[in-house]
């Protein structure tokens, strides 16, 4: 008996290792395949020069402005995007500004963009599976710093710039709405922009 339980053990130990060893986390009892680094149906990675982002004002609620980056393939083919995807802020001298970030690590699974995608037009919800989308939070009211605890106008940064990774790609993206209604740029108290996680469009 005692023979079988130790033969029992080792199997299971092995197979966890070699789980393990092919990317698969152990939660619990609960086996989670993560993706891997092969993109399906032979599309070929996205490179940077392939992409281009797109800045859209959203509105304001409970103190903070809403808006979203739409990145879409303006490529003659179809390219695959996975990885860890990342936002950051840059001024006009591109300086990065640190409050403008993440609101955690986000990984995004393996999509494929569609080739030759215009921009979105204004006030129009963009067409489903053709681009990526961050939404954006800019906290633009509040600042623990300030004695009333409210942010005032010269506290309030606006990044020139804001500039979407996913994985090895990097795209910069100008920080302008000319259709915005209310304001036309995302900004922040000292700078405090959050990204969101990015998908596809739905």
């Amino acid at each position: 008996m005692f023979a079988m339980f130790a033969f029992s053990t080792l199997i299971l130990f092995l197979l966890t290792l070699i789980l393990t060893a092919c990317g698969s986390d152990v939660v619990g009892s609960t086996l989670l395949m993560t993706p891997t680094a092969t993109i399906s149906l032979g599309v070929p990675a996205c490179v940077s020069n392939q992409l281009s982002g797109q800045f859209r004002a959203g509105g304001y609620a409970t103190g903070n402005a809403t808006g979203e980056i739409l990145l879409r393939n303006v490529s003659s083919s179809a390219c695959a995007l996975h990885g860890n995807v990342g936002l950051s802020g840059q001024d006009a001298h591109g300086q990065r500004i640190a409050a403008t970030e993440m609101n955690q690590p986000r990984v995004l699974a393996p999509v494929i963009l569609p080739p030759h995608t215009p921009m979105a037009s204004p006030g129009v919800d963009p067409t489903a599976g053709a681009y990526l989308v961050m939404l954006l939070i800019g906290a633009y009211r509040d600042d623990p710093t300030s004695a009333n605890g409210v942010c005032s106008d010269a506290n309030e940064v606006t990044p020139a710039r804001l500039v979407l990774s996913v994985g090895a790609v990097v795209v910069p993206v100008a920080n302008d709405d000319p259709e915005g209604v209310g304001f036309t740029a995302m900004y922040g108290c000292h700078g405090v922009i959050l990204g969101e996680g990015a998908a596809l469009s739905s």
